[in-house]
């Protein structure tokens, strides 16, 4: 084995903590309490006014070199030494990241330097570390030795990047809205405080973040100030975790395909800072949520009034929507007998014929209807029907409240009726 008058030293570059105690706590008329407090007082780790505080003001320095996160900037200390008798010229370093995403170059071999006898060429190198898996920091040290031979050796330093935070999505779906609940687990071994975290939906959403309330100003022509529900200098604990929660509307403003569709609804984008200040940040991939069953058609009805009155015809407006990936030809049934014992009558034909709704497509029907009884009612009976197949599948009508007419509006008619009958 060959041996090079230069040597390589590594050093992985971690801040230090805050070296924590375990204080003493009395009753202020014990009598041990002032002796206790003036011992505390007078050593080395004292804060002032902060005797009872677990954090002292003293630095510790790590005994052995954690795990790398995801996110956080990975630096570290590079030095060539000039360990033989002779000076050696044209010493450069190469550095780079392999991955299993290829190879990310930090330092190249341009600058080439003479080093005497015990001296030393030392680099810095910093690096964002934006992949899970195995990292190979890679290094090769070049130069010409005294014969004036090109010569080279390499040195591998492997490391294991680890995931710094658990993301955990949870969905429920309504008829209207998505809830959608992400739970923050602090995966690292140290506490951290997040900056932000804020969640960027896909074009089929809009969004309202409901761990973000608005604080009114006593000035009035100043805009509310949004505030987290979460504590502002708290820190996450190892291993503890926050629940947020985000309403996904439809970005139309309306129920269509892209919404009951799409299953990435967005992404996360969190910042966090470690306990002295050191930075990481972490984008999730598309949370992905699973699309509820759905039948080859749905509708979306929508009363065409504010109220509804008995006696008083009014308009529904339905969007027919095809959910397959095909033309399909569709007909409107409505069974009337059904409809009217609920208090309904459906104005029109009873079977129409729509024509063919284009795939992932949709199909705007009116439907004339005319309450003849007050009370809750939901309408049912009426059926869209797939005809090459005969297939039917009901539409869903909302839930109506019918309202009597007034006074004057019955004392009228019971006046009619009672001069026809006279």
């Amino acid at each position: 084995m060959e041996r090079h008058p230069l040597s390589l030293k590594v050093m992985r570059l971690t801040r230090p903590s805050l070296t924590q105690r375990f204080p003493t706590s009395t009753e202020p008329t014990d009598e041990i309490d002032d002796a206790i407090h003036s011992l505390q007082r007078g050593a080395a780790v004292d804060v002032p006014k902060l005797e009872d505080c677990a954090l002292t003001n003293l630095l510790k320095l790590p005994s052995v070199s954690g795990p790398v996160y995801l996110g956080e900037m990975f630096s570290a200390f590079l030095c060539i030494r000039n360990d033989s008798e002779g000076p050696v010229s044209d010493v450069s370093l190469k550095v780079d990241f392999q991955t299993d995403g290829g190879r990310d170059l930090l330092v190249e071999p341009s600058q080439r330097q003479r080093l005497e006898p015990g001296q030393q060429l030392p680099q810095t190198i910093s690096y964002d570390v934006r992949a899970i898996g195995v990292h190979v920091l890679s290094c090769v040290v070049f130069y010409t030795n005294s014969i004036g031979e090109q010569k080279s050796f390499p040195k591998y330093f492997k490391f294991k990047v680890v995931q710094p935070l658990d993301v955990h999505p949870t969905f429920t779906h309504l008829p209207k809205c998505i809830l959608l609940e992400v739970r923050l687990r602090n995966m690292m071994q140290h506490p951290v405080h997040f900056q932000s975290v804020k969640f960027h939906p896909s074009p089929a959403f809009k969004h309202k973040d409901h761990t973000v309330y608005h604080l009114e100003s006593d000035d009035p022509t100043a805009p509310p100030r949004p505030m987290s529900v979460f504590p502002q200098h708290t820190a996450l604990q190892p291993k503890d975790a926050r629940q947020y929660l985000y309403k996904l509307t439809p970005a139309s403003g309306v129920v269509d395909l892209p919404f009951k569709m799409e299953a990435a609804v967005g992404k996360l984008d969190i910042v966090w800072r470690g306990m002295l200040g050191e930075p990481g940040t972490l984008q999730t991939s598309q949370l992905i949520r699973r699309v509820p069953k759905t039948s080859a058609f749905e509708a979306d009805v929508t009363v065409d009034t504010t109220e509804v009155l008995v006696h008083k015809q009014f308009q529904c407006k339905c969007r027919i929507m095809n959910l397959t990936a095909v033309d399909l030809a569709v007909s409107l049934e409505i069974d009337q007998s059904t409809c009217e014992k609920q208090g309904i009558v459906v104005v029109g034909e009873t079977s129409q014929n729509l024509g063919i709704i284009p795939a992932q497509g949709e199909l705007p029907v009116d439907l004339q209807l005319l309450p003849v009884v007050s009370g809750i009612t939901t309408l049912t009976g009426i059926r869209v029907q797939e005809l090459q197949s005969g297939s039917q599948y009901p539409v869903v009508m909302p839930q109506m409240v019918v309202q009597p007419r007034t006074s004057s509006v019955y004392t009228a008619s019971s006046n009619s009726v009672d001069s026809l009958l006279a």
